[in-house]
């Protein structure tokens, strides 16, 4: 056998080496593929445990008229967490970046956020109302009752 016949059969035996370890390579690829193509619902799952970014915003119902008696209507519970009815408490602006998720309502419908502030997360609960625009929730305010005046003998007439 001349060098050249061995240069041809070298060269031939190499290719179809190559070749094999080539489609080797990608029939692996293609099975990292797939099995990343399944779980990808969980490898590209996104956090975001603030407000940021968040486009889930509660829209405010319109105000209650007042009656001519000048009397305020009573409040009305904004939403429900955990069973407690929690009321509104006024609007202010705060950095979406403060505001740290906290569940949602009892519907699952409304996300729910708290307020971080000194490394602390304040009590009271948040709706994001818009961009930096939040409500402030909390439950019933303790009301003062005044007692009824005892009847005395001049107003038993």
């Amino acid at each position: 056998m001349s060098s050249e016949e061995q240069n041809k059969l070298f060269g031939g035996k190499a290719a179809v080496i190559l070749g094999a370890v080539m489609l080797a390579g990608f029939g692996v690829l293609s099975a990292f593929a797939a099995l990343d193509r399944r779980e990808r619902a969980t490898l590209e799952q996104l956090d975001q445990p603030t407000a940021a970014g968040d486009t889930v915003v509660y829209q405010l119902p319109a105000a209650a008229p007042i009656p001519e008696g000048g009397e305020k209507p009573a409040p009305i519970a904004v939403l429900t967490r955990d069973g407690v009815p929690l009321f509104d408490r006024g609007e202010d602006d705060y950095s979406d970046g403060t505001m740290m998720k906290a569940g949602m309502d009892d519907a699952g419908k409304i996300p729910l956020y708290r307020r971080l502030r000194g490394g602390k997360l304040k009590e009271s609960f948040y709706l994001k109302l818009g961009p930096e625009r939040f409500l402030e929730l909390g439950p019933a305010k303790a009301v003062k009752v005044d007692k009824p005046a005892e009847p005395t003998s001049e107003n038993q007439e």
